[in-house]
């Protein structure tokens, strides 16, 4: 049995499904389903004998490359001698756990041949389709072109059934904005069947040991209690963000000041980070003398959206956690008695007319728009500029009439969205374009891949901030449509007119440099982004 790759002009391709067992020293044991891929610029042969003897020569009996299932792990085996002498990269991608029983033959691999086609990566990514989690940056193709897999999966398979994930990934954009729309769907985790626990671990950073702890987040309830606990928080945030561009214009004016006479910098750490951050401390009303503590506890909260989180961080997440609802719970006491003119003043006047909400309520839900607002605001900012950077033309179109600002700010969101995913769980026996979907049954919509679907947007691929028509949905929809959109519009409008207005010469530092993409897994936002002013 071989494996063969064709000439690929250093395209990667798909070449086979293997199953692989691990030799362990008890009887049972697990197959975990790979992917192995090739990467080659001249026509390849590589016996599949070889291709494992490198594999178990590198990890010889050990464990460590076999991470829990469902979590994709890339495995490069560089430099592979084939038998004719040509070196090629293979890559070894661990999709999937199958139970062994104890009868299995112990083998130090177990190989059972999976699939039969050789395809380009441009014309299918995967035998069939995709697995959720290569629908993240853990995956490189995906997080060097995204829309490759998008594509592919929207084209052949737009309702499809992800085991591994227990989850259906649904990518075309009228279903996608149908089933965000549609409020009858759940969103608590504990609604979803037992076999979508890896969904609900991952997508949902759902923990077992604490079943309830999302439980007041509006992000995880469903009506009745969403609207009780949403419609508050609402009412106060949108008035304050209706009223607050002053105030957000000052801090991107003092974020600016700082990159005064710099011969170069990087945006991320020193504009798009701060700015989101410091917005969300001045609408809550945090005391300047606790800015400092504020902004690392921030920081490290964000975390929570990390399910491969060090336990470090995870020590850092609960640390910083902790100390914002001890500085929420003392900030509400202080309103109480001395009101200010802050979002925290508001909610505890709400709370005295009789709002519906508690203490706890209010406090979860503040660390929740602190989380959700900051991560996804710094990577709409941070795409922004690059785009406009990566097209002069429609930068020329915005400084000579920047009333297209908010058309531009949509335009952002349409092609490069901070955010990949949301999910739902069916209320109910469905069907989504024929696919039926029983109750129970849990549904990941590609927010990234709805927004480049070529039947709602003209030549989706190409940036354009005249579009006429953008119903996105790189915010999600319906009574769960994120509730910080207002803000987050509001912040990148500002920060993207002064910056390319301070610096009319803005440019990369490096223009041949790949981005630097945060390997966080579905978000979008660069790690770094080095310019020069």
């Amino acid at each position: 049995m071989s494996v063969s790759g064709r000439e690929s002009d250093g395209v990667e391709r798909l070449v086979h499904i293997f199953y692989i067992r691990q030799c362990r020293t008890q009887r049972k044991g697990m197959v975990r389903q790979y992917r192995i891929l090739m990467r080659s610029q001249t026509a390849v042969k590589v016996t599949l004998q070889e291709i494992l003897l490198n594999f178990r020569d590198r990890f010889g009996n050990s464990p460590q490359p076999f991470t829990p299932a469902g979590i994709p792990v890339t495995v490069h085996l560089r430099q592979l001698s084939a038998p004719d002498g040509v070196k090629c990269d293979v890559t070894v991608i661990p999709i999937r756990a199958i139970p062994v029983s104890d009868d299995t033959p112990m083998r130090a691999f177990r190989v059972v041949r999976f699939g039969e086609h050789v395809r380009q990566l441009r014309e299918t990514t995967m035998a069939d389709t995709p697995s959720l989690l290569q629908l993240t940056p853990l995956n490189p193709a995906f997080r060097d072109d995204p829309h490759v897999l998008l594509d592919a999966l929207r084209t052949q398979s737009p309702v499809h059934r992800d085991d591994m994930a227990g989850a259906f990934v649904v990518s075309r954009h009228a279903d996608v904005r149908a089933l965000v729309s549609d409020r009858t769907l759940w969103r608590d985790p504990l609604h979803a069947e037992e076999a979508s626990m890896m969904q609900r671990r991952l997508l949902e950073n759902y923990d077992p040991a604490t079943p309830r702890s999302h439980s007041t987040s509006i992000l995880m309830l469903d009506d009745p209690d969403h609207a009780r606990v949403r419609g508050p928080l609402t009412q106060a945030l949108y008035a304050r963000v209706a009223k607050f561009r002053p105030e957000v214009e000052r801090i991107v004016k003092v974020s600016l000041d700082r990159l005064e006479g710099r011969d170069s910098f990087d945006l991320m750490d020193t504009f798009c980070v701060p700015i989101p951050i410091d917005v969300i401390a001045a609408i809550l009303g945090v005391d300047p003398s606790r800015l400092g503590e504020f902004r690392t506890w921030s920081e490290d909260v964000i975390q929570s959206l990390n399910p491969m989180r060090t336990p470090e961080a995870t020590v850092r997440m609960e640390k910083a956690s902790a100390a914002l609802s001890d500085y929420f719970t003392e900030m509400l006491e202080a309103r109480r008695k001395a009101p200010q003119d802050d979002l925290i003043s508001d909610m505890a006047r709400l709370q005295a007319q009789g709002a519906n909400l508690s203490d706890e309520e209010l406090r979860i839900n503040l660390t929740a728009l602190l989380v959700g607002g900051n991560l996804t605001t710094t990577d709409l900012i941070g795409n922004g500029v690059r785009l406009f950077l990566l097209n002069p033309g429609e930068l020329a179109k915005l400084r000579a009439d920047p009333s297209l600002i908010k058309a531009a700010v949509e335009e952002v969101l349409r092609y490069e969205p901070p955010v990949d995913i949301t999910a739902r769980i069916a209320s109910r026996d469905m069907a989504v374009s024929g696919c039926p979907v029983k109750a129970h049954q849990s549904m990941v919509v590609s927010l990234r891949g709805a927004n480049r679907d070529p039947a709602a947007f003209d030549d989706p691929h190409r940036f354009d901030i005249t579009r006429k028509h953008v119903p996105h949905v790189a915010f999600g929809g319906g009574a769960h449509i994120c509730i910080g959109a207002p803000l987050a519009r509001l912040e990148a409008q500002v920060a993207l007119l002064a910056l390319f207005e301070r610096f009319p010469n803005l440019r990369f530092a490096e223009p041949d440099a790949k981005p630097a993409w945060r390997s966080l897994p579905f978000f979008r936002g660069l790690e770094k982004l080095e310019l020069r002013g």
